[in-house]
C-alpha cells in the first residue's frame, strides 16, 4: 500500500492537458535501460482524496507518486507508472548545440492515473473528452484513432486514442490515450503517451488496467 500525504473552457482544457500529460522526459545520458522481467505487481493507492488500485505490468518500474494537490483552485492524487529509460542519438536540443548529435535518455512510455475533486474542477467527462481532442487537433500531425466507451469498475467512461507529433528531440510521433469518466463526487481520469511503435502493447498494457482497476470505497 502506497498513502499519499468558472473561468472560460478553453483555460479549463489548457489546465487539465497540463495536469494529464507529463511528456516525455529526456536527459543527457549514455546510459542503456535494463528491461524488467514480464508480470504484474499491483498498486494501492489510499489518501484523503481517493482510493484505488490496480494491476500494471511489471516492466513499468519507475513510479511517480502518488501525489496530492490540495489548495483552493485543486484538489487531486495523481499516480504515474513509468517505462525504463531509453538511450537515442538526437539533434543537441540546447540553443548552444549547433547541430551536434548527442545521445540522450528517454522515457519511452508511461501511464498516468489522477483522481480529482469534481467540484474544485467542474467539467463532465464527454466534455474533459472533447477539450483534449480541441486541444491536440490543431498539431500537423494529429490523427484520432478510435472513440469508445470502455467499462471501468463498472462505471462507463468515455475514451479515445490518437497520433500527435513528437516533443523537440524525442519520437517523431507520439500515440496518447485519454480516458475519463465521473463517479464518487470524482473526475477519473488516464492518460497515455508512448513512442508510436510501441502503440499495441502499450494499450494492451492500458486494458489491463482498466480490467483491473478497483475504486475502494
Amino acid at each position: 500500500m502506497i498513502e499519499g500525504k468558472c473561468r472560460n473552457k478553453q483555460i479549463a482544457h489548457l489546465i487539465l492537458a497540463l495536469l494529464t500529460s507529463v511528456g516525455m522526459f529526456l536527459v543527457a545520458c549514455n546510459k542503456e535501460a535494463d528491461v524488467p522481467s514480464d508480470g504484474y505487481k499491483t498498486m494501492m493507492v489510499k489518501n484523503d482524496i481517493a482510493s484505488f488500485s490496480f494491476e500494471y505490468r511489471a516492466y513499468y518500474s519507475n513510479i511517480g507518486g502518488p501525489y496530492i494537490e490540495d489548495s483552493d483552485a485543486h484538489r487531486f492524487t495523481d499516480v504515474t507508472i513509468l517505462a525504463p529509460k531509453e538511450t537515442i542519438t538526437t539533434v543537441n536540443p540546447s540553443p548552444e548545440g549547433k547541430g551536434e548529435m548527442v545521445k540522450m535518455e528517454y522515457v519511452p512510455a508511461f501511464i498516468k492515473i489522477l483522481a480529482g475533486d469534481a467540484s474544485k474542477f467542474p467539467m463532465p467527462a464527454s466534455e474533459r473528452i472533447e477539450g483534449h481532442i480541441s486541444s491536440w487537433s490543431s498539431w500537423p500531425n494529429f490523427k484520432l484513432l478510435e472513440r469508445s466507451v470502455v467499462m471501468v469498475d463498472g462505471a462507463p467512461a468515455e475514451l479515445i486514442a490518437y497520433q500527435v507529433d513528437g516533443f523537440f528531440a524525442g519520437p517523431a510521433l507520439l500515440y496518447q490515450v485519454d480516458v475519463a469518466f465521473d463517479r464518487n463526487d470524482l473526475q477519473w481520469n488516464f492518460h497515455v503517451e508512448a513512442d508510436i511503435d510501441m502503440a499495441e502493447v502499450v494499450r494492451a498494457d492500458l486494458d489491463h488496467i482498466i480490467q483491473t482497476f478497483k475504486i475502494l470505497d
